[in-house]
């Protein structure tokens, strides 16, 4: 009975079949996905180190605000406990911190004596287990082995980029690198996980297809009042447009706002609007913008809301010209 059902659907008309990605989508696709799970893996376990250093360096973590950096994880690897770092030799210690941070001697002197302040208070409020140190010292080689991992796999994303210059894909890559907020992984991976763009024909489409579409819960005469995000498509490319559009409401160093007008459209929405739900709205605006940039086939240009109302023209389907 079942091949029966599957005989008649297949001789259904109009039959909507699905496409398989491009060979060189599905090649980036997977390294994309993989880059992902290895930063997700990497994030846990320095969530396990931080807790692992509460119990026996608890002051530590108030020393370095990246406590997976360069410089931190070498002090970690070297020294480790408090009394190792209490006995070690002044001048030998700054110029290790020195060379690892790449920074001055005045601000490693600092970081220095930062950390003998740590030390010397960890002694007194800090519970030694020599277990512990031993699952840091594990962890911070998962650690490193997870970098040397993470930096050959955006080497491989760049290798075949570079082979595929002349693919239609990697010029879809650039046109979506052009966007402010969007990097080059980011748009690598926004349009591996779209893969073929001919099938949407609205940014409505392309907003569902990600899964940033509200999900409907009705049920008879009752409508529910506070909707979320469906998160039925790919999460990856959510992650993507999710780190554009927080990069869309934040300033440069000199002040000014990376999308000015994205920026003030969340200040406006934000008065009056959870910033989760402003930030959503964000999202969308960013959805529009990599629709019209993949639909025109140019680089993003910045325009006003104002000028862009005077100056868009819609597109022209075949059924209208019928």
């Amino acid at each position: 009975m079942d091949s029966i059902s599957i005989a008649k659907l297949g001789l259904t008309p109009n039959l909507k079949c699905s496409k398989l990605p491009a060979k060189l989508v599905l090649e980036l696709r997977y390294l994309t996905r993989k880059y992902y799970d290895l930063t997700d893996e990497r994030a846990a376990h320095i969530i396990k180190m931080k807790g692992d250093l509460h119990i026996v360096f608890p002051q530590y973590l108030e020393c370095f605000s990246q406590i997976a950096g360069k410089t931190s994880l070498m002090l970690l690897d070297e020294y480790g406990s408090p009394n190792r770092l209490l006995r070690a030799h002044r001048d030998a210690l700054i110029e290790k911190i020195s060379k690892a941070s790449r920074k001055g001697l005045r601000a490693s002197t600092e970081r220095y004596e930062f950390l003998m302040t740590a030390a010397k208070a960890a002694k007194v409020f800090s519970c030694q287990i020599d277990s512990i140190y031993f699952n840091i010292h594990t962890t911070i080689g998962l650690i490193r082995n997870l970098d040397m991992a993470i930096a050959s796999i955006l080497n491989q994303i760049h290798s075949i980029v570079d082979q595929h210059a002349d693919e239609l894909l990697i010029q879809q890559v650039l046109w979506l690198q052009s966007i402010p907020g969007i990097g080059f992984l980011s748009a690598v991976t926004i349009m591996c996980e779209i893969g073929d763009f001919s099938v949407f024909k609205s940014p409505k489409q392309l907003f569902a297809y990600f899964g940033m579409d509200p999900a409907v819960k009705e049920s008879g005469k009752f409508k529910a009042t506070s909707v979320h995000m469906s998160k039925r498509g790919s999460r990856i490319a959510r992650r993507a447009i999710f780190a554009a559009a927080l990069a869309c409401i934040r300033k440069k160093r000199n002040g000014e706002a990376l999308q000015p007008y994205l920026y003030e459209y969340y200040q406006q929405k934000s008065v009056s609007k959870p910033k989760m739900v402003a930030l959503g709205a964000i999202m969308h605006k960013v959805c529009n913008i990599i629709f019209a940039v993949l639909r025109d086939q140019k680089s993003f240009e910045l325009r006003s809301p104002a000028t862009h109302r005077t100056t868009y023209v819609p597109p022209v389907h075949l059924n209208q010209v019928a």
